[in-house]
């Protein structure tokens, strides 16, 4: 919506940029004043028939000139909505290698269903994971000494890392919904 309505700001600081020509103009001399002198230019077609001409906008006529604004405005929303269903699939994506270690560096980034165990080790040893979200990772293959888990949410996990930082342990979870999982808590 914010775009939406940036959108409509910058369309309309182009309009009034933009040289607009109305069909008929009362002020003959442009003085922004209607005087007798604007009078005497209207005297030779008083009593003839009057047809008023299309307003434009750079040469554009203004119904014209609507369609193709409309024409942007639904253009921009398209895009608003694709990279709105981007976001969504993104945040609803099942996280990887990188996200486990997007995760070591943005710690407020909440991972579900982590899968790790057969890309190899995964270094996460002094990353900051306070207050991360890591229900049901596989960190099988995660080595977590020295992180900092404090405020980490651990449960449900499919497996266990390589090593935890000293005063963690990883044991199993029987509260789990899913058979075999873990959880690792302070010692």
């Amino acid at each position: 919506m914010k775009r939406f309505l940036a959108c409509l700001a910058l369309c309309a600081s182009l309009s009034a940029s933009a040289q607009v020509v109305y069909p008929y103009n009362p002020d003959a001399n442009g003085d922004s004043a209607i005087t007798s002198s604007d009078l005497l230019d209207f005297l030779p077609v008083f009593a003839t028939t009057f047809t008023p001409q299309v307003i434009t906008i750079d040469s554009v006529p203004l119904d014209q000139w609507l369609v193709d604004l409309n024409s942007v405005i639904n253009d921009l929303q398209a895009q608003l909505n694709a990279q709105d269903a981007t976001i969504d699939s993104l945040q609803n994506a099942a996280m990887t290698r990188d996200g486990v270690i997007a995760i070591a560096i943005h710690k407020q980034l909440s991972i579900d269903e982590v899968t790790i165990g057969d890309l190899g080790t995964i270094n996460l040893g002094f990353a900051d994971l306070s207050g991360a979200y890591l229900s049901r990772a596989d960190l099988s293959n995660a080595d977590l000494f020295g992180a900092d888990l404090s405020g980490a949410i651990m449960s449900c996990l499919i497996s266990c890392p390589v090593s935890l930082p000293s005063g963690y342990i990883c044991e199993p979870y029987p509260g789990c919904a899913e058979p075999d999982r873990y959880r690792i808590v302070p010692n």
